[in-house]
């Protein structure tokens, strides 16, 4: 095809338009002297040779259009590649962030201690409601790698499955530790307010 294109179509052209001009010229000449005109071979009329040509012209057409079809699936497979591991890798080092917040064990001593435990994990748990949409998009790319025909994508399904394993990690820790800090936090507040009413009673 390569060969067809840089050196061989432009003189295969030249020739066709000769052969065409040579034609014409050979059937005026006949019909200028009253004789009959020239019947070329089955396949070799003017006509025939068009038709080869467009046919070479289709297919020329239509291989190009496939190595545009092509480079565009590579294009959107690299850049799709690229956002796929940028959001995991943010994802993996949010989860990562948060252990120590999870793990911790002070629930606080006071009630402005427990209340301020208690506000940070309601902002943490509206950090995970965002992260977790964040994480629902690598599905997206992931069937879209799929739908490419992205011959890896079996690394990346591998990577988003142990990405989850990670968010139910991080998810089962935030549920008993919330109601930890609850706990604490009736605790407290009971005990403050046991001491308020002996401090009003003496």
């Amino acid at each position: 095809y390569q060969r067809r294109v840089r050196g061989q179509k432009k003189p295969k052209a030249d020739e066709k338009l000769a052969l065409e001009a040579l034609f014409n010229g050979l059937q005026t000449k006949l019909i200028t002297n009253n004789r009959p005109p020239f019947t070329p071979p089955a396949g070799l009329a003017p006509k025939d040779l068009d038709g080869f040509w467009n046919g070479l012209e289709k297919a020329e057409h239509d291989y190009n259009s496939s190595l545009w079809d092509e480079f565009r699936r590579q294009k959107r497979i690299q850049h799709l590649l690229k956002q796929f591991t940028l959001k995991t890798e943010k994802l993996e080092q949010w989860a990562k962030s948060k252990q120590p917040f999870l793990t911790s064990t002070d629930y606080g001593d006071s009630v402005s201690a427990v209340r301020a435990k208690l506000k940070n994990h309601e902002l943490f748990e509206g950090e995970f409601q965002a992260q977790t949409h964040r994480l629902n998009k690598l599905d997206e790319i992931s069937n879209e790698l799929k739908a490419l025909g992205y011959k890896d994508v079996g690394n990346v399904d591998g990577r988003l499955a142990g990405l989850r394993g990670t968010w139910d990690t991080v998810n089962s820790k935030a549920i008993p530790e919330n109601r930890s800090w609850k706990r604490n936090w009736r605790a407290v507040s009971y005990t403050h307010l046991r001491a308020h009413e002996t401090k009003a009673n003496l």
